[in-house]
């Protein structure tokens, strides 16, 4: 039995009704019993549906009206809402807008949307009622005046046509400030919300903020300069940068510091200063030098390697550092600090230099149960201390990575994933903290005296 399920809108005498249901397409077995079905089948998307075509009209041989009780759609958990953010197309009946939402990826970014149902709770819009999270009496009334006020200010389809000006706006920056793949800047789509662990440098981060703010500068904060994170690779180094930029709600542009270096002599130094100010130009941005020790590590020799050319760099930019105006925060990251020069870590240059080390146990239970929920399933589901006392060595990196080659396992074994898949893919891993021991202990050994933790 073959059917195409189906919906079909009917207008009779200027009302319209609605009929879900099955267009058969090859009855099979079912020719044998046509006024049978299933029990499992039952109900009104079940029924079968005579061949209709669009724009036809049709006789209606009987009416009648039956009492029944339409069953309230489930409630959402914050999972279920941030998916619905996600997929809020699905909520837009013009299909322009259904569009442009789709277009704009839903509500908000995958940084953002846990931001904003943690905004909605604290000003007590939303609350937790066990698992779920139902609209309180406060947030009711607001949407209510809202939607009275001007049905816009509650449409989702609106919310995609201002995303994809924000985008424009971006993308126009983009254009304006085209340096040759040296300066690129990155769609924000990334907070602390997305970072398990590293709580000493979300508080550092938090703290900061405040001097964003009028209030924080009348009271004669200082704007941050910025940080510099080194420490073991695969533990979120760069993510931790890309945060910053979600968490003040700056901008976000990367500095190639592998394509600074030019053939010309003193076209690096340019290259370098036209990027620097195009940063302040877009500020408000926080300004990310991904493995910082690649463009600058030279500096701190002789300089007969390249001529000198990396110690006119170093110069370039701590000039820049010292003289920059505010609004560009610079988050740098290093896998390995101790080959920079001294000049770039004395104290001055960067408000504070975090280490970040492999995952303690609760850190290592916050990134299964946070990569677990963004592949879709229930960390509930799932023994998340066995997990975390069984990958002691891991990285942030390692441990994503057994639950993608946990999901491949689970798939080919036609199984859903589950604690042991996963603790098999961790006894087959040999992480980096045992194949490359000696170089982590030497990075642990520098970072005791010289850097604060970031967790």
């Amino acid at each position: 039995f073959r059917y195409r399920q189906t919906t079909a809108l009917l207008d009779v005498a200027g009302h319209a009704f609605h009929a879900a249901g099955r267009q058969p397409i090859e009855f099979g077995w079912r020719a044998a019993f046509p006024d049978w079905q299933p029990a499992e089948e039952k109900g009104d998307e079940a029924q079968l549906l005579p061949a209709l075509r669009d724009g036809e009209t049709a006789s209606l041989s009987a009416a009648m009206v039956e009492d029944k009780e339409t069953r309230p759609p489930p409630r959402y958990n914050e999972g279920t809402l941030v998916d619905a953010m996600q997929n809020a197309w699905r909520f837009v009946t013009d299909e322009a807008l259904r569009e442009r939402l789709k277009e704009a990826k839903g509500i908000g970014t995958p940084a953002t949307r846990a931001e904003i149902i943690r905004g909605l709770k604290a000003q007590e819009f939303l609350v937790a009622q066990g698992k779920t999270i139902v609209p309180t009496e406060r947030g009711l009334v607001l949407y209510d005046v809202l939607r009275k006020a001007d049905p816009a200010l509650v449409d989702p389809g609106v919310t995609a046509q201002l995303e994809r000006l924000l985008d424009d706006v971006l993308e126009a920056k983009r254009q304006a400030m085209h340096t040759g793949g040296l300066l690129e800047t990155i769609k924000r789509d990334t907070s602390f919300a997305d970072v398990a662990g590293l709580q000493r440098l979300r508080e550092w981060i938090g703290k900061r903020k405040s001097a964003l703010t009028p209030e924080g500068q009348r009271f004669g904060l200082v704007p941050p300069k910025g940080v510099l994170i080194t420490g073991v690779q695969g533990c979120g180094k760069s993510l931790a940068a890309r945060a910053i930029a979600g968490e003040w709600g700056y901008e976000l542009a990367r500095l190639d510091a592998g394509a600074l270096y030019d053939k010309f002599v003193g076209e690096s130094e340019k290259r370098l200063k036209k990027a620097l100010d195009l940063a302040q130009k877009i500020s408000p941005v926080v300004l990310w030098i991904d493995e910082i020790e690649k463009a600058f590590a030279s500096a701190g020799s002789s300089g007969d390697a390249d001529a000198g050319l990396s110690q006119r760099l170093l110069a370039t930019l701590l000039t820049w550092m010292q003289d920059r105006e505010s609004g560009v925060f610079l988050a740098a990251t290093s896998n390995n600090i101790t080959i920079l020069p001294p000049e770039m870590l004395r104290k001055g240059r960067f408000d504070e230099i975090f280490f970040v080390d492999l995952p303690n146990v609760a850190s290592r239970t916050a990134l299964f149960a946070l990569h677990i929920w963004k592949r879709g399933r229930d960390a509930a589901g799932f023994d998340l201390a066995k997990l975390a006392g069984a990958s002691d060595g891991f990285s942030g990196a390692e441990i994503e990575q057994v639950i993608a080659a946990g999901l491949y396992t689970a798939f080919s074994l036609k199984q859903q994933l589950s604690t042991e898949i996963l603790l098999a893919e961790i006894h087959s891993t040999q992480p980096l903290s045992v194949t490359r021991a000696e170089e982590i202990s030497a990075i642990r050994n520098w970072a005791k005296s010289r850097a604060a933790l970031a967790d």
